[in-house]
């Protein structure tokens, strides 16, 4: 949980140091260790927000090299960079401080682009080459961190947050392909943003950028060919990477703890964690509420059975109601979830936490979504739903309440991918009455053309895994863990989407994935010690937190002001008023409320407008 920006330019730019103080000012809350400019020539400049975690990790960035020249700036973790030193001492490679940012630097020194595939953990980076001039951006494989790129008129600029890239100064006008896919989906798909011209730059890609020039590559090109060993020894080695993967992110010279909710994803984390490091007492931390049922009682057992130092963080009406407002200016991004995340990790903070490890990937990676029996089921409905008149469709559509009924009659003649209707929020009808246009997906094809994790197309369940990795867990899973973390001041690690592990997983055949007794088989095999009844079997519950119940009594005149569009919302009235009587009606939940709400606070915030 530290933080980056930077600015380069072919021309002098007067003003750069007061540029990127602007962006560093936005930034600062990522940084509780200090905050740094360096001016690396008359046109370039890097910063840093800085969060410690390791005692190596003692020098301030951005590290200019005194030999080189060169320069770097990182934010998150290098988390085998004691073993990159290693490899790095052993081809003579001079280090002077060995600081984490000093080892990256020289990899890439070393190996050039290829040793961005060797870092294990988080992480967004910026180089400077000083002999040619050039800046180079990477972000890690998976995306667990995030890095916005804005670059116009032979200038580059970057940095952790859009807010931070919008405090330069750069055009305050709302990309709609953004905000259609925020519509769409609940939260902004990547590589877009709200902000015209911010792109996120993708996960497991550098950028280049020199002398107003700029090109991107992919740098992680997994394997994806399935697995035809025996299926005993494939089982093993997927254990073994389990429990790799969980020790490697147990690196951490601070507090470390992780999120406990009694489920299959991090329990399992609980319990290798036991296995790996047997000599240290894991801590937990389970979200509990006062207003409905919650998962304390699974959680609290699995804490008993492996002996950890157990923490109930109660989450009372009171508290809610007096932070909302902080959750809320913590969204650098608007999302429709995100708020269960900001409250545990700002409850689990004030116990002294500094690392939490999540289950975060664990359904995606391991089969542990309804979202996949869902997809299944709509596959062999797509047959029938793809011949239906697609006028029939918009014509019921248009005399639906609900929104169910609108997606579903919306749906008729779709011939696209029937994952995305399983995960559609709002129906093309409404989203077109929101904005006031006519329905437009283009974007889609943009978002959602990842080729490098598409899986065997002749394995359904790797090809869903695949779609959630890219999709819902990247724009919105770990989107709102990276800014609802960092508002909080911890960092957030998720051992379970490593991307060694995440390669490994998506070359098993899904027949390993599935079992007709227990959910997750390759997880609960490598734990070993999970309860059957207390964690195994149990129904899914998921990490929420009682909306309903919480905003009957919380933050409902600031909602209510914005339904009957007293704010200056960005939607057009008409749609927010049968919106709004709809929710009166209790025919709309809330993550759909929330969804609207967040993005039009998020525009009014920085004066985004159409």
């Amino acid at each position: 949980m530290s933080a980056i920006a930077g600015i380069a330019s072919t021309n002098q730019l007067e003003d750069i140091d007061k540029l990127l103080d602007l962006a560093l000012q936005a930034l600062s809350h990522r940084g509780p260790n200090g905050v740094k400019a360096a001016k690396l020539n008359k046109t370039t400049a890097f910063g840093h927000a800085k969060h410690t975690l390791s005692k190596d990790d003692n020098a301030s960035q951005p590290i200019v090299d005194d030999n080189s020249k060169n320069a770097i700036a990182i934010d998150g973790t290098i988390l085998n960079y004691k073993a990159l030193r290693k490899s790095l001492e052993a081809k003579g490679v001079k280090l002077k401080i060995q600081s984490e940012a000093e080892v990256a630097l020289k990899a890439y020194e070393t190996w050039g682009d290829e040793a961005f595939s060797q870092f294990r953990g988080p992480f967004a980076i910026a180089i400077w080459l000083h002999n040619t001039q050039q800046v180079v951006l990477a972000r890690d494989p998976i995306g667990i961190k995030q890095l916005y790129i804005y670059e116009r008129n032979d200038e580059l600029r970057f940095a952790s947050e859009t807010r931070a890239l919008i405090n330069t100064g750069i055009p305050r006008t709302i990309d709609l392909d953004g905000l259609r896919s925020c519509l769409a989906f609940g939260s902004v798909q990547e590589p877009f943003t709200l902000v015209q011209n911010v792109r996120s730059l993708q996960p497991g890609h550098v950028l280049k950028w020199q002398k107003g020039q700029s090109s991107t590559t992919r740098f992680w090109k997994p394997n994806l060919e399935t697995e035809t060993n025996n299926p005993n020894d494939l089982l093993e080695d997927a254990t073994e990477e389990i429990k790799a993967a969980v020790k490697l992110n147990l690196v951490a010279d601070v507090t470390l703890g992780t999120l406990l909710s009694g489920g299959i994803d991090s329990s399992t984390i609980v319990a290798i964690q036991r296995q790996v490091r047997p000599d240290i007492t894991p801590n937990t931390f389970t979200l509990a509420f006062d207003a409905c049922e919650d998962e304390r009682a699974f959680a609290k057992h699995v804490a008993q059975i492996h002996k950890t130092c157990h923490k109930e963080l109660l989450l009372e009406q009171k508290t809610f109601r007096k932070h909302i407002g902080k959750a809320l200016d913590s969204y650098d991004s608007p999302s429709y979830d995100g708020l269960n995340t900001w409250y545990a990790i700002k409850l689990a903070r004030e116990t002294g936490l500094r690392v939490a490890l999540t289950g975060i990937g664990g359904d995606e990676l391991f089969a542990g979504y309804n979202q996949f029996e869902i997809h299944r089921k709509m596959i062999r409905r797509m047959a029938f739903i793809k011949l239906l008149p697609k006028a029939l469709g918009a014509k019921l559509a248009n005399k639906a309440t609900s929104e169910t009924k609108r997606k579903a009659f919306c749906a008729f003649g779709y011939k696209g991918n029937p994952y995305f209707l399983t995960r559609q929020l709002w129906s093309p009808l409404t989203m077109q009455n929101l904005l006031d246009e006519q329905y437009q997906d283009q974007w889609m094809d943009i978002a959602f053309g990842d080729p490098c994790l598409k899986a065997n197309d002749n394995d359904l369940i790797n090809r869903i895994s695949a779609l959630e990795l890219t999709t819902y867990m990247r724009s919105t899973l770990l989107k709102d863990a990276d800014q609802m973390s960092a508002a909080n001041g911890i960092e957030i690690r998720a051992p379970l989407i490593d991307h060694i592990l995440v390669e490994k997983l998506l070359k098993l055949p899904s027949s390993l994935k599935l079992s007709p007794d227990i959910p997750k088989p390759i997880l609960v095999n490598a734990a070993k010690t999970l309860p059957l009844q207390e964690c195994v079997n149990r129904p899914k519950r998921g990490f929420t937190i009682p909306m309903e119940q919480f905003f009957a009594t919380s933050f409902k005149i600031p909602i209510k002001d914005f339904l009957n569009h007293k704010d200056g919302s960005i939607f057009n009235p008409t749609e927010l008023s049968r919106i709004a009587k709809l929710h009166q009606a209790g025919q709309l939940a809330w993550p759909r409320l929330w969804n609207l709400f967040t993005i039009n606070t998020y525009c009014n915030k920085h004066n985004l407008t159409r």
